[in-house]
């Protein structure tokens, strides 16, 4: 069984999505350029579409390279037979556990909490607005409770 879960960052208001952040970064260029065609040169015109332009480009970035689903930096949880790898922000390092090193699972609202038999409890932030992922990610778990011996509960 092995599960990959893709989520939306929790924690970074500028990163709504893939198709958002081309879109916003695209729209963001072509004012920028198209001011810049225009015939106005003050200071402030330059300074305003050389920030648009910049803002465009980071957009443009993070929707075509850092959120692919095939980027190692966008938000994810995978499950398989050997453990969990869950990275909850792009801006977070992803952690891996393996199930011999997890106790308890535990799920609250909307977060992810993993403790380990060294005692360290580890806190990911689930999005609130993808409640059927965050219900798969629970019964994906939930099957692989039993042969693993861990506990699972819930807030």
């Amino acid at each position: 069984m092995n599960k990959k879960f893709l989520l939306k960052p929790v924690t970074s208001p500028l990163l709504l999505g893939r198709l958002y952040n081309t879109l916003v970064g695209l729209i963001f260029m072509t004012v920028g350029v198209i001011n810049f065609t225009t015939k106005s040169v003050e200071i402030y015109m330059i300074v305003l579409n050389s920030i648009l332009i910049l803002l465009g480009i980071y957009y443009v970035l993070t929707g075509v390279f850092l959120m692919a689903p095939a980027s190692r930096y966008v938000p994810r949880v995978e499950i398989d037979p050997s453990g969990i790898l869950v990275k909850d922000d792009i801006f977070h390092r992803s952690k891996f556990f393996t199930w011999d090193q997890l106790i308890e699972v535990g799920f609250g609202i909307h977060q992810l909490s993993l403790k380990t038999k060294s005692g360290d409890t580890h806190v990911f932030k689930l999005n609130p607005r993808e409640e059927e992922i965050n219900t798969e990610i629970k019964s994906a778990i939930a099957e692989i409770e039993n042969e693993k011996n861990i506990i699972i509960t819930t807030a």
